[in-house]
């Protein structure tokens, strides 16, 4: 069965929501990947994964503050996520947020501990030089 097949038969149900919106983020289409991304959100509104793709959405869009707001309602919806914890450490760091984008991929590490792409992200922070006010 297609997706297009399954989106006529279950146009409402969650995994095949996500896997359309995975699909369009992935073919470039972030806009359709945003709207699909709210009705899966609107059935799976507790779902972390959800929050997190759609932050990853607006900041492809440039929309930094909306991107943070869905982030953050990642990480509060699933605070156990370094996966969450590590989109947010990184688009904090990149607005400017150094000492708060460090804090959450430190808490990615130490929720994934031994993940290499998790320390990579926090090193990588560690490295960059602070900005004087």
């Amino acid at each position: 069965m297609s997706l297009r097949d399954a989106l006529q038969l279950a146009p409402e149900q969650p995994l095949v929501l996500y896997r359309l919106a995975s699909l369009q983020l992935r073919l470039g289409r972030i806009g359709a990947a945003e709207k699909t991304l709210r009705r899966f959100l609107q059935v799976e509104p507790d779902e972390s994964i959800g929050h997190l793709m759609l932050g990853r959405a607006l900041a492809r869009q440039g929309r930094a503050d909306d991107a943070l707001a869905a982030m953050n309602r990642a990480v509060d919806t699933d605070p156990h996520s370094p996966d969450a914890h590590r989109a947010l450490g990184r688009m904090l760091l990149s607005n400017g947020r150094r000492e708060q984008g460090i804090t959450h991929l430190r808490e990615a590490v130490l929720l994934a501990p031994g993940g290499r792409d998790y320390q990579r992200a926090l090193d990588v922070a560690l490295e960059q030089p602070r900005q004087n006010p």
